[in-house]
């Protein structure tokens, strides 16, 4: 009986982090933007400098 409550506890904890991770999803998101649009400035504008 322990080992079903091991794994119910087990698939609580998994459920919990795959929310977890589902609900950081959109701060990922924007933040790998922001970062994303800092670097292709940032290449553009060396780009740019040395043409």
């Amino acid at each position: 009986m322990p080992s079903m409550l091991s794994l119910a506890l087990a698939v609580r904890d998994g459920c919990h982090s795959i929310y977890w991770a589902l609900s950081a999803l959109p701060e990922w998101l924007v933040v790998s933007g922001l970062l994303e649009r800092q670097l292709l400035r940032s290449s553009y504008a060396s780009v740019s400098k040395a043409s």
